[in-house]
């Protein structure tokens, strides 16, 4: 079994315009993981808040 880094299973996430529904994302430990996104929009303190 892999080691993994972060591990996010069936989570739902509401937009204004839009649902992302039963989301999957797993990150393998080492791995090089890049967020994209608009300016402004708290990429970095999202993903950071799962670590801490």
């Amino acid at each position: 079994m892999e080691k993994l880094a972060l591990k996010l299973d069936g989570v739902t996430k509401h937009y204004k315009d839009f649902t992302l529904d039963n989301i999957s994302f797993h990150v393998p430990e080492g791995s090089i993981v890049g967020l994209i996104g608009e300016m402004g929009q708290e990429k970095v303190q999202r993903f950071i808040r799962y670590w801490v």
